[in-house]
């Protein structure tokens, strides 16, 4: 069930800036979508989803930003596009202090992040590794422009673990995948290839 506020178009489609609540049966908040609007499809602003009985260490995600629309065909992408942020909530409390539990942020394309920061990539189901903390992507590595390469979605970045190691270099996804060095939190460092976050 869904209750919209907001400008319209002559065919009664959300145009400009308005407000939708989508509810379930029995009155619970589904997600709440917030900003300006094309042709019944919200283009720019905040969507807030709410995840009700399930096993994830969140219940709220809030996403801000674009999602890009196509005019010709009447199509909007579901997932973020350009710059924004992906915001993780424990409950309704933290979401009304704005104290997120981690969040993903920088430049997306189509839900993808290209280049940017995860905060407690564990914690918000980023990653399936407890022991990451925080991963930076500064951006492709040369690698993905080799058809031959292991992988094309090898990136440079770093990855902070929750034992105080830090890697810098190349990167998949969670993982050192390639040329990098591992700083220990002892001082002492590992620099070469790495595969599957191992040294190689």
């Amino acid at each position: 069930m869904d209750e919209y506020k907001g400008g319209k178009n002559n065919e009664g489609l959300p145009q400009g800036f308005g407000t939708n609540i989508s509810k379930t049966s029995d009155g619970k908040i589904n997600s709440i979508e917030e900003g300006k609007w094309e042709k019944g499809y919200l283009v720019e602003g905040s969507h807030t989803i709410y995840f009700h009985n399930n096993d994830r260490k969140y219940l709220i995600k809030k996403e801000i930003g674009k999602w890009r629309y196509d005019k010709e065909r009447n199509f909007c992408e579901e997932d973020l596009s350009g710059e924004g942020e992906e915001l993780y909530y424990k409950d309704e409390n933290d979401l009304k202090n704005n104290k997120p539990l981690g969040y993903i942020k920088g430049i997306f394309d189509n839900g993808t992040l290209l280049k940017g920061e995860v905060d407690n990539a564990f914690k918000i189901n980023y990653s399936d590794h407890s022991f990451v903390k925080k991963i930076i992507i500064k951006g492709k590595s040369k690698k993905n422009s080799n058809p031959e390469a292991f992988s094309t979605r090898i990136n440079l970045g770093e990855i902070f673990f929750e034992n105080g190691d830090h890697y810098e270099g190349e990167i998949d996804f969670d993982e050192p995948q390639g040329n990098g060095t591992m700083t220990f939190n002892d001082g002492s460092k590992k620099t070469g290839k790495w595969k599957d976050g191992n040294f190689d």
